[in-house]
């Protein structure tokens, strides 16, 4: 059956990731850094919509698990750095402030800290007054402890998960969860990131910064989907799925077209840095 409480929490998570993408955005041009690409979702391969605009190409992508700006000079490589033309240089990442660099870095972060945890919290907190710090502590206990647990702990998160569902808006309760796995991971990546273009030359500091950016890539390629199939039957899952990626598709496919259309009208100076 068509859920729509899922396309709304689709919606919801293609909201955040374009405008994640507008803040990027803002600071590059506030920055004078020039901005390559402009992704909503990926797109290995091939992409289902592309349109250059000034010096910027704006994708839209067939995977709809992320979005992405790509962003002149930002390159841990000594060689690719001395081959950018000395023209060009002002316009390139490497060649900002450090505080500009690291804002540039962390703007996934601030935008689901500030924005989409906090604004979950904040109306779920109005809504239950039993929403506090160990609430919400409690059931991320009972999470972690199913999905590195036993059956035993599933049925105790299943239970737990009830009870929270009739106690909270479950689609802002939904959000909430999604928003600090993402916020988890955006944070573990970034700066890891950071870490790698500040140890460019040294190939040990290179390998240890890469390796530890697995851990968020087992829990999401490993630890949380075994524990969703533990949770729902294969055709839950399948029907699921399709409900919440059309819902991001549709909405972020609507906000991509709304900008370029926008974008083509007004025709910005700051794309043609």
């Amino acid at each position: 059956m068509f859920n729509t409480k899922l396309v709304i929490l689709g919606f919801l998570i293609a909201f955040f990731l374009f405008f994640c993408n507008l803040l990027y955005l803002f600071f590059s041009y506030l920055f004078g850094i020039r901005v390559i690409k402009f992704s909503m979702f990926f797109s290995p391969r091939f992409s289902l919509y592309d349109k250059k605009i000034g010096n910027t190409d704006f994708v839209l992508g067939w995977v709809p698990i992320g979005s992405s700006l790509e962003i002149f000079g930002k390159t841990a490589d000594i060689e690719e750095r001395r081959a950018i033309p000395e023209h060009d240089l002002p316009f390139a990442f490497f060649t900002k402030k450090l505080y500009q660099q690291i804002i540039i870095v962390f703007t996934p972060t601030i935008m689901y800290f500030s924005v989409g945890v906090v604004c979950a919290f904040l109306l779920l907190k109005s809504q239950n007054e039993l929403w506090s710090l160990d609430y919400i502590l409690t059931y991320l206990k009972e999470l972690f402890n199913a999905m590195f647990g036993s059956d035993k702990d599933v049925l105790a998160l299943k239970l737990l998960s009830k009870k929270y569902a009739s106690e909270n808006n479950i689609v802002l309760f939904s959000y909430f969860l999604f928003s600090c796995f993402l916020l988890f991971c955006a944070v573990f990546d970034n700066f890891m990131n950071y870490l790698r273009l500040e140890a460019s030359e040294s190939k040990i500091k290179n390998a240890l910064t890469i390796s530890l950016m697995f851990f968020p890539a087992v829990l999401g390629l490993w630890k949380v989907p075994s524990l969703i199939f533990k949770y729902y039957t294969f055709g839950e899952v399948f029907s699921y799925l399709i409900d919440f990626v059309l819902g991001i598709l549709v909405f972020g496919s609507a906000v991509l077209f709304i900008t370029i259309f926008i974008l083509k009208l007004f025709k910005p100076k700051f794309l043609k840095v």
